[in-house]
């Protein structure tokens, strides 16, 4: 057979059918991927979140803690601040006692500490402020603790019997201002306890 007598015509496209049924491997693998990308990003976002509010917890109770901290150092200045007003006060009282006597001078009280105070005007000034600092931290103290409760009561009725003393006998005036210091240590443990606690 030779080339010119072979003649192919088509007439039609011949139709072309491609069964290849559904490949459950590749669709199980797409789903499988789907399912890891989904669980991943679920995953990161309640560890982001579960960071986030671990760290604010950290961040208040630090917060919280320095507050506190801060509230005992000033509560410790205060009623250290007003033992040493309270001293003054006694000290400059004495100082007026022991002139008047060095003096000899017998007169009448006020006409006396009149006398005194024209002689010695430094003396007025450094007594009413060493009054007022004292007045100042007994109100400072007051305004930091809590009215309702027995220490404070109790601390506060320290600072009172102290104040109201010092005029009269300064031989007890020690024990007095140790009374002050024993009833604060007592509040600032009871707070040193629970902010090492971090509650």
């Amino acid at each position: 057979m030779t080339i010119e007598n072979v003649m192919l015509t088509l007439n039609r496209v011949p139709e072309i059918a491609l069964n290849t049924g559904t490949d459950y491997k590749v669709l199980g693998g797409f789903f499988l991927t789907a399912f890891a990308v989904a669980i991943g990003s679920w995953a990161t976002i309640y560890t982001f979140k579960r960071t986030v509010r671990s760290q604010e917890k950290i961040a208040t109770a630090g917060a919280i803690r320095a507050s506190r901290q801060a509230w005992i150092n000033e509560l410790r200045d205060c009623c250290a601040s007003y033992v040493a007003a309270v001293l003054r006060i006694s000290d400059l009282r004495g100082k007026r006692t022991r002139w008047l006597k060095a003096k000899n001078i017998h007169m009448e009280e006020w006409r006396a500490f009149q006398y005194f105070e024209t002689e010695n005007p430094g003396w007025v000034e450094l007594s009413l402020s060493a009054i007022n600092e004292a007045r100042m931290y007994r109100a400072k103290v007051e305004m930091l603790l809590n009215p309702g409760e027995e220490a404070t009561l109790i601390l506060l009725s320290a600072m009172d019997v102290a104040y109201e003393s010092e005029g009269q006998s300064t031989k007890n005036l020690p024990d007095l201002c140790d009374e002050i210091v024993s009833s604060a240590q007592k509040i600032l443990k009871a707070e040193w306890v629970v902010t090492k606690q971090g509650r």
